[in-house]
């Protein structure tokens, strides 16, 4: 079971439990009125939709956290890169499961982030295994966090 609609307009169905199957033929994920059931696994998507702000930055972390708790990551995080005078620098502007020593700003050759950006791909990026890439001496967070925990 997916969840349930409580629309009272919806009374063919309402109160009815909603299953993969009918789900999008009933049109209740947008509906004001569905709950999903906890033990759905978009449940956490849910509930972390409902807490956005009007604040992107508290918006960027709260899908941040929610991604690295779905993924069970050991660290999840979202950067940015800015030009300063014909520079760029990395930044991260959310993180989940902050690592000690974390370089929030750097110089942004070398790191993976940067990589990963400059890529621009449709897709979600998943690294096992840092410690065994080119980013374990270029990128000086993976440097720090396998010299502390590696």
């Amino acid at each position: 079971m997916i969840g349930k609609c409580s629309n009272f307009t919806h009374t063919k169905y309402k109160g009815e439990d909603i299953s993969e199957e009918t789900f999008e033929y009933k049109g209740c994920w947008s509906c004001y009125h569905f709950t999903y059931d906890e033990d759905f696994p978009y449940y956490d998507v849910e509930k972390a939709f409902l807490k956005f702000t009007e604040d992107p930055i508290i918006n960027l972390q709260i899908l941040v956290d929610t991604a690295g708790t779905l993924l069970n990551a050991d660290c999840a995080m979202y950067n940015t890169i800015i030009s300063s005078n014909s520079k760029e620098s990395l930044k991260t502007l959310a993180i989940y499961q902050e690592p000690p020593e974390f370089i929030k700003e750097s110089y942004a050759i070398g790191h993976i982030c940067t990589d990963v950006i400059k890529d621009n791909r449709d897709e979600i990026i998943i690294i096992r295994d840092l410690d065994k890439t080119k980013y374990a001496i270029s990128d000086e967070n993976v440097k720090n966090y396998y010299k502390r925990f590696g």
